[in-house]
């Protein structure tokens, strides 16, 4: 992690957030009191990101992908890609990462980005995990649909998760599989979003929907619960990873694109976390049922 500098921009190189002074900061100002934070949002540019504004609480913490940094009045880190032209970057933002020494290594973590999906929405959330102390984390604008002439906030943007690139198969599967990286750390992943369509297999639920509504105490009971069920499940499709035709931290990637046994093994790891999600849709359903909200009835309409 590094430290951010007085103009917005980030200084030096460094691994570990919890560790950072800046850092540590802004988890004292956000968690006023309590044991931990409640929320973090990490927020893309689908055309509703600007709708962010209404539904964020004083205990949550908000990551910008790319661009989103420009929808929204309120942020607390950005993430972007390295090849984001300079010009569209942020100039204030507690924080900026770049995925070398920030979120890569989050990734790998997590099992690297052949396994856990290239595009920024999963290396954000990846970072978050390996970051943040929290109970929740929802993805409000990052349902990575294309649709029409208004594709972004700003307007027609280029779909990156869409690429041809061994790391963006079956984003649906990928959104499984970091559900379950969460439920192992007793996080809860959400979608929040109020697009009509997703490709995250994730419970849809509104971001403005506070904690402390989700009596954390039966929250965890049923994430334990449903943890149990899915674990045979996860297993299986952990060992498909380890079985990787190659090694599945090492970060030119791309370099195996040409590699028929490597797309054949993502596609397999693929199809295991997709076993995933009846267990994961039938959670959600009860938990919208308990904890229904304007924002998420009108996500599911």
């Amino acid at each position: 992690m590094q430290v951010p500098s007085g103009d917005g921009t980030a200084a030096g190189p460094g691994g570990d957030l919890l560790h950072d002074p800046a850092f540590q900061q802004l988890i004292r100002w956000r968690l006023e009191g309590t044991e931990w934070l409640k929320n973090v949002v990490i927020v893309g540019s689908a055309p509703s990101a600007p709708r962010l504004d209404e539904h964020l609480g004083d205990d949550t913490i908000v990551v910008a992908l790319n661009n989103a940094h420009r929808a929204v009045s309120r942020l607390d880190f950005c993430l972007y890609s390295d090849d984001l032209p300079a010009a569209d970057k942020p100039a204030r933002c507690a924080v900026i990462g770049r995925s070398s020494p920030h979120y890569g290594p989050a990734q790998q973590r997590f099992g690297g980005v052949l396994h856990g999906g290239g595009t920024m929405a999963f290396n954000a959330a990846y970072w978050v995990l390996a970051n943040f102390p929290f109970a929740q984390l929802s993805f409000f604008a990052c349902d990575m649909v294309y649709e029409g002439e208004r594709s972004h906030f700003y307007g027609k943007g280029q779909p990156d998760p869409l690429r041809r690139d061994v790391t963006l198969q079956n984003l649906e599967a990928k959104s499984l599989r970091l559900f379950w990286m969460g439920l192992e750390q007793q996080v809860l992943v959400l979608n929040a979003s109020v697009e009509a369509r997703s490709r995250l297999r994730l419970p849809r639920l509104g971001s403005g929907l506070p904690l402390s509504q989700l009596l954390i105490d039966d929250r965890l009971e049923a994430m334990g619960a449903l943890r149990e069920r899915l674990r045979p499940l996860a297993e299986r499709a952990l060992e498909q990873e380890a079985l990787a035709p190659c090694d599945g931290l090492r970060h030119d990637y791309w370099r195996l694109e040409e590699d028929p046994a490597v797309w054949r093994h993502v596609h397999a790891c693929d199809e295991l976390w997709m076993g995933l999600d009846p267990e994961i849709q039938t959670f959600g359903a009860r938990l919208a049922e308990r904890f229904e909200t304007p924002l998420a009835a009108a996500a599911r309409r």
